[in-house]
Parts: C-alpha cells; sequence; structure tokens
C-alpha cells in the first residue's frame, strides 16, 4: 500500500507473492494456537507497521490441535491394515490407547431421521457425510454411545483425508468421542471389501494455547474495514 506523500512502500504482486513465500513456505504449517501462527502474527505485524499502519496483536484462549502421532487399523479379510486418518479438532485422541470396534457405516443425514440411532453404541461409525446438520443430529449420535467416529466427506472423492473439525460449541456442551477423517477410497473399500472393525490410537489432542488477530488501522477518511483469514493444511492435504 502506497500512502500518499510518504515513503513507505508501494504494494506490488512481487510484495505480495515475497510476503505468501515467507508465510507458506519459512514459517510453514499454522495451525491456530500454534508457535506457526504466533510466528506469521509477528511477520505480519512487521510488515504492515512498515506500511505506516497502527498495527497491534489481540490474543485470545482457545484450543490448540495438538497430535502426537496417529494410528487407523482396518480389520480386513482376516488382517489388521493401516489407514491415515486425521484427528477432527475440538475432539478427543485415545489417550495414547487402542480403541477397537466393530464397524458399522452411518448415511447422514438421512440416517438421522431413524427414531432409534442405539445401534450406534460402542461401534466405529463410518459416517458418510462430513458435515453435522445441526446440533439436535449431534446431540442424538453423542447420545448413541459410539466408541468412535470415522468421518468421510462424500463430495470428494479422494484418496486422502481432509483437515477439519467438530463446533467446539457442541462439544463444549455434549461432550465428543475421538473423530478422524478418513479419505473417501478407503472407506469405499472398507464397504467393498466388507470390514469387520476398526482400532484407533491418538497421542495428544486438544490443548489449553492462545491465538491472535493482527489488526492494521490505516489513516483515511472512510469507515471501511477489510477483514482478511486464511488457512494452512498439513502437508498432502486438502481443505475445502
Amino acid at each position: 500500500m502506497d500512502i500518499q506523500g510518504s515513503s513507505h512502500p508501494r504494494a506490488s504482486a512481487q510484495r505480495l507473492e515475497a510476503d505468501l513465500r515467507v508465510l507458506t513456505e519459512d514459517i510453514g504449517v499454522r495451525l491456530a494456537g500454534s508457535q506457526g501462527e504466533e510466528a506469521a502474527a509477528r511477520y505480519l505485524l512487521g510488515q504492515l507497521g512498515q506500511t505506516g499502519a497502527r498495527v497491534h496483536a489481540e490474543s485470545f484462549p482457545m484450543r490448540e490441535r495438538h497430535v502426537e502421532s496417529e494410528e487407523l487399523e482396518i480389520l480386513l479379510g482376516g488382517s489388521w491394515q493401516p489407514f491415515p486418518g486425521s484427528l477432527f479438532s475440538n475432539t478427543p485422541g485415545t489417550g495414547g490407547q487402542w480403541r477397537q470396534a466393530p464397524l458399522v457405516f452411518f448415511e447422514a443425514p438421512a440416517e438421522y431421521h431413524r427414531p432409534d440411532l442405539s445401534h450406534l453404541k460402542d461401534k466405529a461409525v463410518v459416517h458418510l457425510g462430513c458435515h453435522i446438520e445441526s446440533r439436535e443430529h449431534y446431540r442424538r449420535l453423542m447420545d448413541a454411545g459410539p466408541a468412535f467416529l470415522l468421518f468421510v466427506d462424500i463430495r470428494y472423492p479422494g484418496t486422502v483425508p481432509l483437515a477439519d473439525g467438530m463446533f467446539p460449541a457442541y462439544t463444549d456442551a455434549l461432550g465428543a468421542v475421538p473423530t478422524v477423517n478418513v479419505a473417501y477410497m478407503d472407506a469405499w473399500r472398507w464397504k467393498k471389501e466388507g470390514a469387520a472393525a476398526a482400532r484407533l490410537r491418538v497421542r495428544g489432542g486438544m490443548r489449553e494455547a492462545e491465538s491472535q488477530n493482527v489488526i492494521a488501522e490505516f489513516p483515511g477518511t472512510g469507515p471501511e474495514i477489510l477483514l482478511v483469514g486464511g488457512w494452512q493444511p498439513r502437508s498432502g492435504e486438502v481443505r475445502r
């Protein structure tokens, strides 16, 4: 941005590309509440400060997704086979212990119209549909008592689990079980080959942390407010 009558650097495609490379390549993964996010906030404060803007950061408490390891195995053809998975934010791990259960498929949102979901109790539930349509659906899912959940984004027939999260307002009020995103094509194979059971082990989960909003005020006469947001996937992941 070029402020009239000043020597502050002018915005350009080259400058924007250089900033993006620092954020995505030098700093890298910037999950909310992480050291990477904090480094990105410091960088933005410095860069925005060079434009002559009044800049500051405001911090707020939140929970950081902090997973040390995650292992998912499916019982296919009489043997346990490993598959990738990505723990949802705002859901717990398994305390580093294996959690094993019979595997069932649940076709959301249609099956939420069933009057009774007790058949999901103590099961590894392959949830076909990556969105909870309502708080009431989530309440019924938690009341059913599944052992853990394996969510599938049925809009994306890919081979890589997508990063995702559960609404914190739901999990705070209604509880949560370990919830992992799995690849569409893996779930397809489980159904096709008659997978019998699943077991999951996740070390880590959520922990208390702080995040930041970076605020820059540019001198001017108008009331315009510009909000800029972004996300950074982990290596190999795709997010909507």
